[in-house]
């Protein structure tokens, strides 16, 4: 949002529309019916698939930043919860000092600071109805990739998700391992609820790590191909 607030004169070096007539791509090559029908089976908004920025840039530029804000609340929140489950499951005197009672706002609030920076001073990642993906470049598939706007937000991004992407494995591995010894040594005390939220936050995590890789692959590759976009987009 700094850039729409505060910084009008990169607002519109990066954003402005100007000279870029949307039918210069031909409709065949901006729409994927397949997945536009994945999409409105799981409840996503149809018209995303033809809109683009040259028709709302002020609506699709907020609906970036805010999309930014909750990856960024929800990838923290993910990497806290693991490491909540593992002391739970294998030092509980720790975990009932680090997140039980109103401590538990103190981790809400930290993850909504790490998506406040994201939302506030970043790019936002634009919808581009043309690829089917989200992109720095909000001008894709009209002009070619401006790298030299989008470096440092490239860089962040990237050093973020491969932390997701080292640290979500490793921590839940981890708490696999607890939950096995605790298995093995007092089965009678390890409840079905605890294996069920296990799966849960394992199938979760995973799909925030295949996200955030496939993401920051396509950032650096951008012509990586269609499927590998799909991945990510499902994922998240």
């Amino acid at each position: 949002m700094e850039y729409i607030l505060w910084n009008r004169e990169e607002f519109d070096i990066v954003y402005n529309c100007t000279g870029i007539n949307v039918n210069d791509i031909p409709i065949e090559q901006r729409r994927y019916p397949i997945a536009a029908i994945i999409c409105i089976i799981l409840g996503c908004i149809y018209y995303f698939n033809w809109s683009s920025l040259l028709f709302f840039t002020f609506l699709t530029y907020f609906v970036g930043c805010c999309g930014l804000f909750f990856w960024a609340c929800e990838c923290s929140a993910d990497l806290i919860l693991g490491i909540n489950r593992c002391l739970e499951m294998a030092f509980p005197k720790i975990a009932r000092k680090l997140f039980h009672n109103n401590r538990v706002y103190i981790w809400i609030t930290f993850c909504t600071l790490h998506g406040l920076y994201w939302l506030l001073f970043c790019h936002p990642v634009i919808f581009s109805g043309i690829l089917f993906e989200v992109s720095y470049e909000p001008l894709i598939g009209y002009i070619p990739f401006r790298m030299d706007l989008f470096e440092r937000d490239i860089f962040e991004i990237s050093i973020h998700n491969t932390i997701l992407a080292i640290g979500s494995p490793l921590i839940y591995t981890l708490f696999g391992l607890c939950l096995y010894f605790k298995i093995k040594e007092m089965t009678t005390r390890v409840t079905k609820d605890e294996i069920m939220v296990f799966i849960q936050v394992f199938i979760i995590s995973m799909l925030n790590t295949a996200e955030g890789l496939a993401y920051t692959y396509k950032f650096k590759y951008p012509d990586s191909g269609f499927w590998l976009t799909i991945i990510a987009h499902f994922s998240w």
